[in-house]
């Protein structure tokens, strides 16, 4: 998307624009003589310290768990994922899949936390024939997302950074 903005005064000028991740973002930009700037702007950036949104990995309470599945349906494709448990024991976070279970790394609990704040931010989109769908299950509730965006693939990211095979 092109926009021209005039400006008739050099100074510093901040632009603010709504993410996919439905969060206000903003970049600065010094305007110091006449000309055209170009300014980048990323609709997929999302500054997670502005997320107000407490991962549930954070939540777990010892011995407590919650479980994610995953599924994505295009023209040219079905994919089903099993369902992905992470617990936590102790001071220590562990993910469940096909009866395996393994101990997660910093970055792994990283990404999970990420994830889980890009998937509750995400705006709504409908402009794709693919469907990705997200079922959260945690302390008796579920939480859905669709994503039709086709420019997150959330699930296939934290799928391949978990190193798990469909």
């Amino acid at each position: 998307m092109n926009k021209v903005i005039k400006i008739s005064e050099p100074g510093e000028y901040r632009v603010e624009y709504k993410s996919m991740f439905n969060l206000i973002e903003s970049k600065t930009v010094d305007i110091s003589s006449n000309g055209i700037y170009t300014i980048d702007i990323c609709i997929d950036y999302i500054s997670y310290k502005k997320s107000e949104y407490i991962p549930i990995l954070d939540r777990l309470k010892e011995n407590e768990g919650y479980s994610l599945s995953f599924e994505s349906q295009g023209c040219f494709h079905n994919v089903k994922s099993n369902k992905l448990y992470f617990k936590r024991e102790k001071d220590s976070y562990f993910m469940i899949y096909k009866n395996q279970k393994r101990k997660l790394s910093e970055g792994e609990v990283r990404t999970v936390r990420y994830f889980e704040i890009e998937l509750y931010e995400m705006d709504d989109h409908e402009n794709c024939t693919t469907r990705d769908t997200y079922i959260v299950r945690y302390n008796g509730g579920e939480f859905r997302k669709i994503d039709d965006s086709c420019t997150w693939d959330g699930g296939y990211f934290l799928w391949n950074t978990l190193n798990i095979k469909y």
